[in-house]
Order: structure tokens, then C-alpha cells, then sequence
């Protein structure tokens, strides 16, 4: 997974397993998941350095939960079931 910039490229390693991504959380910059649950996760608030979330499955709801990513710039999700708002996710500068 690439991010371009004018001045520089820079190389995020996406992970793809939950697991393995708790464990190294402090790291995690770029994470692809499937949640095969209906609510989502809390563990997935434990990213504060997120630049890119992917996440696929069957969630329905997302949490009112602030700005726990402030460095989010890429939200993927592909829940055909749900039908809430993520909008609270995003601050405008």
C-alpha cells in the first residue's frame, strides 16, 4: 500500500491480521480486517496511529466514539448491512 506526496513516498505496511496487529498497535499505520460480528469491535480504537482502515463484513452499527484516529485519511468500508453514520469519524482543519 503506497501513499504519494509531492516531496516524498512513503511505504505503510498493511496489516491484515487482527491478532498480530494488537500486538504490535503502537506500529499499526495501515489495517485490512473482515469483522464477521454485528457490533463493531472496541479493540479497533486501541489504533491511534491509523492512516488507512480497511474494514469489511457484516457490522450494522458504528459506536459514537469522538476522533480516536487523528491521523485517518483513508476509511474503506464495505458492510452491506449497515445503516449507520460514520460522519463523526472526520474533523475538517
Amino acid at each position: 500500500c503506497y501513499i504519494f506526496s509531492a516531496t516524498r513516498v512513503n511505504t505503510l505496511k498493511l496489516y491484515k491480521n487482527l491478532s498480530t496487529a494488537i500486538k504490535e498497535r503502537e506500529e499499526v499505520e495501515a489495517l485490512k480486517v473482515t469483522l464477521s460480528e454485528k457490533v463493531f469491535p472496541p479493540e479497533l480504537l486501541m489504533f491511534t496511529n491509523l492512516r488507512e482502515l480497511y474494514l469489511e463484513g457484516e457490522v450494522e452499527s458504528f459506536p459514537r466514539i469522538g476522533h480516536p484516529w487523528e491521523k485517518l485519511r483513508i476509511l474503506s468500508l464495505r458492510w452491506p448491512s449497515f445503516r449507520g453514520d460514520v460522519s463523526g469519524v472526520f474533523t475538517l482543519p
